[in-house]
């Protein structure tokens, strides 16, 4: 069997709206955020084996908020974590040239992702055999790709699953 990296692509949870002269940069998750994400951890468990990845963050509150939160719950346990101030807000493309770097230097096992809309909805509108019009807060993509291959190629990623809040709340 070939070995592969799971790239998971995560979209912070719900924020706060800002506050009187506060920077959007700083916005804070809402009381909600942790019951999201609570609800994607429980199931992400179920379906992925250890929780140790590398870690890509915005180096925004409220993606370092939710990067926290993973923690806490024990979905991830960062081996190395990079906050990046260039995800914040990033474009599909930003955000590809930022991964892909990482990809093509580690080629690690697992890779968390971590930032912003409309961003990382348009990524993952790449994945050839995922429809999905809109990533919502605390949504996440799992997929694979090989890493004996020099290069990305969205092509040879396999989706294995997608989880929003939405999915598990009755």
């Amino acid at each position: 069997m070939k070995s592969k990296s799971e790239i998971i692509f995560l979209r912070h949870a719900k924020t706060k709206p800002a506050e009187s002269g506060q920077r959007d940069y700083d916005r804070t998750l809402r009381k909600r955020a942790q019951k999201d994400l609570s609800l994607i951890s429980q199931e992400f468990q179920k379906r992925m084996k250890g929780n140790s990845a590398h870690v890509l963050c915005s180096s925004s509150q409220r993606t370092r908020q939710t990067l926290r939160l993973l923690e806490s719950m024990e979905t991830v346990r960062p081996e190395q974590v990079h906050f990046e101030r260039d995800l914040y807000l990033a474009s599909a493309r930003e955000i590809e040239k930022i991964f892909v770097k990482f990809w093509r230097e580690h080629k690690p096992d697992r890779l968390f992702v971590i930032g912003h809309n409309p961003g990382m909805t348009d990524l993952t509108s790449w994945i050839p055999d995922l429809r999905l019009d809109h990533l919502p807060t605390s949504g996440l993509v799992c997929l694979t790709h090989p890493k004996d291959v020099k290069d990305w190629d969205w092509g040879l990623t396999e989706t294995k699953f997608a989880l929003f809040p939405k999915l598990f709340k009755s």
